[in-house]
């Protein structure tokens, strides 16, 4: 079985919070599928206590949120795509299995026959490897049916004219599509990039930010259904078990609109 050294951080990084998290905070989040993954991360990627509990709840909220948009695209539509772009070792299909709804997990081949070998492959889960921006996977799905597409931790690495254009070619081919990204600000991007570089990893800067969530879809030409903070739920199950910085952090982060979730309709 593969192992998962020398592949990018955004594949490791999110599934150790995943499994963190399902371990200290199970009323909140839990990954049962992330949990069986663990024997193949890195030893140097294990040391769990080392993780800071702001970072680790920022990472499963966000999963959280999209759990819950994707359970109700389902709920309303029935028959329907799931696309989740950049999918590296998500586990989202695991977590809201519904028959009615095919999934596609996008991202380079080299991630994707990781995730081959570790997680594999279903009928209603299908893997693609390919570029994002490169359109040639669309001809692999429905694009006839209701979809939802997915970004999580992806939009922040592109310029945003990159992702205009990307989101106009979206709307020429799914008509009933829909697009949920996570963003921060020009503030918060700045203290992330600033994070970035004190690691030395200069190759994974980020550029995109949303100041003004309704500017952002008039550019974009899609309609806002919605923007969510990260917390919400957080803050109320979690609210007696979370240390005093993380309270404060989460606090701040949803009151200044820091983090959030962008929830689009392509076509109006």
């Amino acid at each position: 079985m593969a192992n998962l050294q020398g592949v990018e951080d955004t594949l490791y990084i999110p599934l150790v919070s995943r499994i963190y998290s399902s371990e200290i905070f199970p009323e909140y989040f839990s990954d049962k599928k992330s949990g069986e993954l663990e024997q193949y991360i890195p030893q140097s990627h294990k040391i769990k206590e080392a993780a800071k509990e702001y970072a680790v709840l920022a990472a499963v909220a966000r999963c959280y949120n999209f759990d819950k948009v994707v359970n109700s695209f389902i709920a309303k539509h029935g028959k329907c795509n799931i696309i989740n772009l950049g999918a590296g070792l998500e586990t989202l299909y695991f977590r809201v299995y519904n028959s009615s709804a095919v999934f596609y997990e996008l991202d380079f081949p080299d991630v994707i026959e990781i995730r081959r070998k570790l997680i594999g492959e279903s009928p209603n889960d299908i893997l693609i490897g390919g570029d994002m921006l490169n359109l040639e996977w669309i001809q692999q799905t429905d694009t006839s049916l209701p979809t939802l597409l997915l970004a999580s931790g992806v939009f922040q690495y592109f310029k945003e004219d990159i992702l205009i254009s990307f989101i106009h070619n979206l709307q020429q081919h799914y008509p009933k599509g829909e697009l949920m990204f996570d963003c921060t600000d020009k503030f918060g991007l700045k203290m992330a990039n600033k994070y970035v570089r004190k690691t030395g990893n200069t190759s994974a800067m980020m550029y995109f930010y949303v100041n003004n969530v309704q500017e952002f879809a008039a550019k974009s030409n899609t309609t806002l259904i919605t923007c969510l903070p990260f917390f919400t739920e957080a803050k109320k199950i979690l609210k007696k078990k979370l240390n005093l910085i993380t309270k404060i952090l989460i606090y701040l982060a949803d009151w200044t609109g820091k983090t959030k979730l962008l929830h689009l309709r392509l076509n109006n």
